[in-house]
């Protein structure tokens, strides 16, 4: 064959393979927020953290929190926890608190609250959306 059409055909190989890669991406994130959005909604998460305060939590309730809830304890198993948080998490309290409503509200405090617990170099950045966020 020759030489040309190799590396033509090298080169499309490689185009598709970077699109294919793009995809999986754009669709990995979708799973992350609904995860986390899962995790936003879970009652029980909810209650556990109203019944707490994350300031003076112990590693042992965070423990059993984590192991409570099979959703929060599978998406902390992952190796990209931290900047899933950063990058997804952060952006979706930002969208629950768009909405202006209590429910929306409860949902983007209950997701800021697991954030600052499990990625608490990200406590700032939480506190900052919610500092700047819509009054309800």
């Amino acid at each position: 064959m020759n030489r040309t059409i190799i590396r033509v055909i090298c080169l499309v190989l490689c185009c598709v393979s970077v699109i294919g890669c793009t995809g999986c991406a754009a669709e990995g994130e979708a799973i992350v927020k609904k995860a986390l959005t899962a995790i936003a909604e879970n009652e029980k998460i909810q209650s556990f953290l109203e019944e707490n305060d994350v300031a003076t939590m112990t590693e042992s309730a965070v423990s059993k929190l984590k192991e409570s809830v099979p959703v929060l304890k599978e998406f902390l198993a992952r190796e990209d926890v931290k900047e899933k948080f950063q990058t997804v998490g952060l952006p979706l309290i930002k969208e629950f608190l768009s909405y202006g409503l209590e429910s929306m509200r409860l949902k983007a405090v209950t997701l800021g609250k697991i954030i600052c617990i499990f990625a608490p170099e990200l406590e700032n950045a939480v506190d900052a959306i919610f500092e700047t966020a819509p009054a309800e």
